[in-house]
């Protein structure tokens, strides 16, 4: 394959999981006088990236149609690799030590970050496009200065420059945040119909994390399928986001939440839910990932409140 023939091969794959999604057609709509904040919730992590690459190459590619962009042009290809000069994208869950150590097309999110973005955000585009600021993780840096500098950023962000925030749910950002976007939830994903399997490992967790007993006994017997593990964090998700929006219910992972997780605790789950989705995108025991939710879960709501 040639160089030009891998450059766009990499960027299917980056874009992919926005392609699959009909939200985009609502993105279209919003371009010719887009939000100054869009605020991306919902669905996997890896959609929510994709969407927002997507929506970069929106205001950048130089071939772009009433389709969207065309995601092969020199400016699409930048952007799904990261390396774009109107392109700028921060992670506060990357901490200085590895931002220092090992650079990358995504940065820390520090005070220093945020002062570089103000400068930077006051010059012009280097293109004939709009300047975009993809920013996620900041469910862990809710109390932190470089979240207070962030706000101060957005009350007057330049006309030229767009913001793009990335968050499983809203309730776990800061409200004078999502005050200030325009908010879109994605569709979680797919799954089939609850199977009688996927319930019984369902209320597994739940009776482990209420009273400590059962699971390793069970895991150790029934081994699990790599989709009932990725079911089983869907539930978590799906639970959480419930607790979080107010609309909790009986059910016992819902109920697990709301009754041993305080605010600090209801991001921190949502955090390690979101790591322990990307890791099962990469080849991992099922049984050992199913058994470290569980275990960190455990300890998360017995030092939640405490």
């Amino acid at each position: 394959m040639t160089k030009q023939e891998i450059q766009q091969e990499q960027a299917l794959r980056a874009f992919s999981p926005a392609l699959e999604l009909p939200l985009r057609h609502v993105l279209l709509r919003l371009a010719d006088a887009p939000p100054q904040v869009l605020l991306l919730e919902g669905g996997a992590e890896s959609a929510r990236t994709a969407l927002a690459r997507w929506w970069a190459a929106l205001f950048n590619c130089s071939a772009r149609s009433a389709q969207g962009p065309c995601l092969h042009c020199p400016d699409c290809l930048q952007i799904a690799a990261g390396e774009h000069l109107d392109l700028i994208a921060v992670d506060g869950r990357i901490s200085n030590k590895e931002d220092e150590e090992n650079p990358g097309p995504v940065r820390a999110l520090t005070m220093e970050r945020i002062q570089i973005l103000r400068r930077q955000l006051g010059e012009a585009p280097h293109g004939a496009g709009r300047r975009v600021v993809i920013m996620a993780g900041l469910e862990a840096q809710i109390r932190t200065a470089a979240a207070n500098a962030l706000l101060k950023t957005l009350e007057e962000p330049p006309e030229h420059s767009v913001f793009v925030l990335l968050a499983p749910q809203r309730e776990q950002l800061l409200p004078t945040l999502v005050s200030r976007s325009w908010v879109l939830t994605l569709p979680w994903p797919a799954t089939a119909e609850v199977t009688s399997t996927t319930q019984e490992w369902e209320d597994a967790l739940a009776h482990f994390l209420e009273e400590g007993a059962g699971w390793f006994e069970r895991t150790a017997v029934r081994g699990l399928e790599l989709a009932c593990v990725q079911d089983l964090v869907l539930a978590c998700q799906k639970a959480l986001a419930a607790v979080l929006a107010g609309h909790a219910t009986d059910r016992g992972l819902a109920r697990c939440f709301a009754a041993r997780l305080d605010a600090h605790g209801l991001y921190a789950a949502g955090a390690l839910l979101g790591r322990m989705q990307d890791a099962l995108q990469y080849t991992v025991n099922p049984a050992l990932a199913a058994d470290a939710l569980a275990t960190e879960l455990y300890a998360l709501l017995r030092t939640s409140r405490n």
